[in-house]
């Protein structure tokens, strides 16, 4: 069941419907969605939940979005799991809202000229890609060299992984993210998954 929301604010899965609107996009357009969490890791949109007993606004830090894992999640499902991240964990079963009138402000901008990452460059399924190469590692362990099957032994090995990923997501062989940024986000997924 959904928290009810405070005066003046906006479930965070209706806000990021909006924003999608306001890009042109699709309602939910899931492109749109790393720009989107990037919003709330910032902080250029605030979240709140509500305290079920008190029915007092608690601020959601920034900083517990810029350290959530499974950020996605509560902007496409009503709330907050808790199992996103450590700094999530306080809000779990909490609806996230935004306030209107800092949305409502937000989208004016972003309606008037689209942002310049999304007239630069695509945009990947990187959320699902590390969902699934998570599972993956939690199948098979972290790739180590020392061990593990043949053809997870290594990051070029979970870099190649990702790649046929990408390409049987996509489809199209010629919209394919570049080798140094799949290195990039498998460089941080591992360094992660390696507590470093």
């Amino acid at each position: 069941m959904n928290d009810p929301a405070p005066e003046g604010y906006v479930s965070l899965r209706i806000a990021f419907r909006r924003y999608c609107k306001s890009l042109d996009a699709k309602e939910g357009d899931l492109a749109l969605l790393g720009p989107f969490v990037e919003l709330l890791k910032s902080g250029a949109l605030r979240t709140v939940a509500r305290d079920p007993a008190k029915g007092e606004r608690l601020a959601i830090p920034p900083e517990a979005w810029a350290g959530a894992w499974y950020v996605e999640r509560p902007v496409l499902a009503d709330a907050i799991s808790g199992s996103e991240g450590e700094g999530l964990k306080p809000y779990a079963g909490r609806t996230p809202f935004v306030p209107e009138t800092q949305l409502a402000e937000h989208l004016i901008n972003s309606s008037t000229a689209k942002p310049a990452h999304m007239r630069q460059r695509e945009v990947f399924p990187w959320g699902p890609c590390r969902d699934d190469f998570l599972m993956r590692v939690a199948e098979e362990g972290i790739p180590t060299v020392d061990g593990g099957e043949v053809g997870w032994r290594t990051q070029a090995d979970a870099e190649r992984w990702v790649a046929e990923w990408m390409v049987n997501r996509i489809g199209d062989v010629s919209r394919q993210p570049s080798e140094s940024t799949i290195r990039s986000y498998v460089s941080k997924w591992l360094t992660k998954l390696r507590g470093q």
